[in-house]
């Protein structure tokens, strides 16, 4: 390794990870399952600017920190690429409990290590996932659902009577739809033969009153599925915070934002506009006017006077889908500071779907 000039060393220890860089004789140690102090150690390292970073152990505690001097752009050398190689693999398996493991699997897929040095550029990429605060991916999945009997397209929006939709169109039809779901974006089924003509709809809501919504069933007092599923993967994010954290989180964090946000505050308009922004659904109602503009969709479509499903529970505890339940009065929760924060963030939205705070 001598060729190479300047090495940092790191290795793994029981459970920690300890780091000797030379010249001098600085040490440092800290838990090696925590993320932020894999980051700590490679921010160190980062101001003592090695050449490289030669790691020597095998463990996954050295993968985690391979990942973190690859977003701080720090080349790194494999004492034993093919073993910590198989570690890398390995952390893939026994991931699954904390939700990186199809992350690590794509990763292992993509990356190659080449003559005992990872691939920076394709690490680097993925490796920013582990940075705390940013996510390189947004989570922007959502069912939408293809009638071909009645030759439509319904866009779903997350909180945005999904529940009530889907238990119409699918679990409980009245009718016979002939109904497909399917997480393809709106953008890809626009241009698939035979769909070209299928009326696109969607409803969209209050942008004030949809964060108050995800933030009353996702972290205010979340479950387990919502802990795993959407708290633990998004850093910053905490079960039981405040609302104006979790406002400021959105308008300033990377996982808040639309870069990497999750579906469920993702905006609106992200699930019904193609990349130029342009819209892409051919009628829109609003959550606010679902019943009013539901029947008129019915006319649209040659459908009998049907009845949408109550299906949302905190629309139910106001007494009807769209009604004055607990997110109607969204206003309660905000101040006049948190209000400007959901405004810029959800600028767009509320541009382009006329909304008032």
């Amino acid at each position: 390794m001598a060729n190479h000039g300047p090495v940092a060393g790191a290795h793994a220890t029981n459970g920690s990870i300890e780091l000797a860089i030379s010249p001098g004789d600085t040490r440092l140690r800290a838990p090696a399952t925590e993320p932020r102090s894999v980051h700590r150690i490679a921010a160190h390292l980062a101001v003592e600017a090695p050449e490289h970073v030669l790691i020597e152990a095998t463990g996954e505690a050295n993968v985690q920190l391979a990942l973190a001097l690859a977003v701080h752009e720090l080349p790194v050398l494999l004492a034993e690429p093919a073993a910590v190689w198989r570690a890398f693999e390995r952390a893939a398996v026994s991931c699954k409990e904390n939700g990186r493991a199809e992350q690590l699997a794509a990763a292992a897929r993509t990356i190659e290590p080449d003559g005992g040095v990872f691939n920076a550029d394709a690490l680097r990429r993925w490796a920013a996932r582990w940075k705390p605060g940013v996510v390189m991916r947004p989570d922007n999945k959502c069912t939408n659902i293809i009638s071909h009997a009645y030759r439509f397209i319904w866009a779903g929006i997350p909180k945005v009577a999904t529940r009530s939709f889907r238990s119409l169109l699918i679990t409980d039809p009245p009718l016979e739809f002939r109904a497909e779901e399917t997480t393809r974006p709106i953008a890809e089924l626009k241009t698939v033969t035979g769909l070209r003509d299928y009326v696109c709809f969607a409803f969209v809501r209050n942008p004030w009153a949809r964060v108050v919504s995800c933030y009353r069933s996702k972290i205010e007092n979340p479950g387990p599925a919502e802990i795993k599923g959407v708290v633990n993967k998004a850093p910053g994010l905490r079960p039981g915070m405040p609302f104006d954290e979790f406002a400021r989180f959105l308008s300033e964090s990377p996982s808040g934002r639309d870069t990497g946000a999750n579906r469920h505050w993702m905006s609106q308009h992200r699930f019904i506009t193609d990349d130029h922004g342009n819209l892409l659904a051919d009628w829109l109602g609003k959550l606010e006017t679902i019943t009013r503009d539901f029947r008129e969709l019915c006319r649209l479509l040659d459908l009998p006077e049907l009845e949408l499903p109550e299906k949302n529970p905190s629309a139910a505890r106001g007494g009807k889908l769209g009604g004055d339940g607990p997110s109607a009065r969204y206003r309660e929760i905000y101040s006049a500071e948190t209000s400007e924060l959901i405004r810029d963030r959800y600028r767009r939205d509320i541009e382009l779907f006329g909304y008032e705070y």
